[in-house]
């Protein structure tokens, strides 16, 4: 199943995948700026951890997206449905 999803994400992973990750890690970075100066409350720093990982794994998910099609492809097949 996560297969399939995988694939069938393929077309958003390849066009803003790198330009999401770009843009969480911004985001944490301007979340932690905003704690630092302005507000100490607890939730800033949890969301922008939150958003400092989503960062992680959409750069590793882009990065690695063909290693990742490969182990959770179906056993026994090799079917690659593109380039």
């Amino acid at each position: 199943m996560l297969y399939k999803l995988l694939v069938l994400l393929h077309p958003f992973f390849r066009i803003a995948g790198r330009g999401l990750a770009v843009l969480l890690l911004l985001a944490s970075f301007g979340l932690v700026a905003y704690a630092a100066y302005y507000e100490n409350a607890p939730w800033v720093w949890f969301s922008c951890v939150g958003c400092f990982v989503a960062c992680l794994l959409v750069t590793l998910l882009c990065t690695f997206y063909n290693w990742w099609l490969f182990k959770l492809r179906p056993r026994g097949a090799l079917f690659m449905p593109f380039d």
